[in-house]
């Protein structure tokens, strides 16, 4: 997934494939070897639900073997999901506003989604 993203940024002069990205027609102008490292990469972010998931049930099992009661396993990951989608906004989308031209502050990703889906889990 990290060469799909640098791809973006330094493969062919940091053109943007529209039907990537949802923001323009669906043309498809890409390279074979581009369209095969984004569809490798395809997978990583539902990946990352899935362990999430995981991580989420197997921390809030142990925590509760601790002795943690259920709302502060809720705060904890309330707080752990909060901090995900300020690094999305403030962080994240600032990278992706290198590329001149590009906005960084409407751009709402994987780690919004990740952070906005552990807050509601927990």
């Amino acid at each position: 997934m990290a060469l799909s993203h640098a791809a973006y940024l330094l493969w062919a002069g940091a053109r943007e494939p529209s039907f990537l990205f949802w923001h323009g027609p669906f043309v498809s102008d890409e390279r074979w070897s581009e369209a095969v490292i984004r569809w490798l990469s395809g997978a990583c972010s539902s990946g990352f639900f899935i362990l999430m998931g995981a991580g989420i049930s197997l921390y809030a099992h142990a925590r509760r073997d601790a002795g943690w009661d259920w709302a502060s396993i809720r705060r904890h990951f309330a707080i752990r999901g909060l901090v995900l989608i300020v690094l999305q906004f403030v962080v994240e989308n600032m990278l992706w506003s290198l590329k001149p031209g590009e906005s960084w502050f409407n751009y709402v990703g994987v780690l919004y989604a990740l952070g906005a889906s552990m807050a509601i889990a927990g």
